[in-house]
């Protein structure tokens, strides 16, 4: 299991539960929301919860989840920030946006 995040607090996954239930928005797009309702969150903290929230709950509801990430080559170090979508990654110049994350997800078979 992903380690529970440091940042971590009952409101945010209770949040991130609320928001899944509300199908306001995908929840591979949930980073954003939750950054609005805890402006206090850096971005690498949100992804955190989230990666979190997502291992949990599939646990819950009896699937597993996998996520491999390859970092984008115009955020090579931590410190480096992602604009946050393709469409303001595409203003900048550099190299082209290549980062990416393949979500797998495996369903009992009975």
């Amino acid at each position: 299991m992903t380690n529970k995040p440091e940042v971590l607090t009952e409101d945010h996954l209770i949040y991130l539960d609320d928001l899944r239930e509300s199908g306001i928005t995908n929840m591979y797009g949930a980073r954003s929301y939750l950054l609005n309702e805890f402006p206090e969150l850096s971005n690498k903290e949100a992804s955190s919860i989230l990666v979190y929230w997502m291992k949990i709950f599939s646990e819950r509801f009896n699937f597993k989840i996998s996520m491999i990430s390859n970092r984008c080559q115009r955020i090579p170090e931590n410190k480096d920030t992602c604009p946050g979508t393709i469409q303001d990654c595409g203003k900048l110049s550099g190299p082209a946006c290549d980062g990416m994350t393949i979500v797998t997800c495996f369903f009992p078979f009975h």
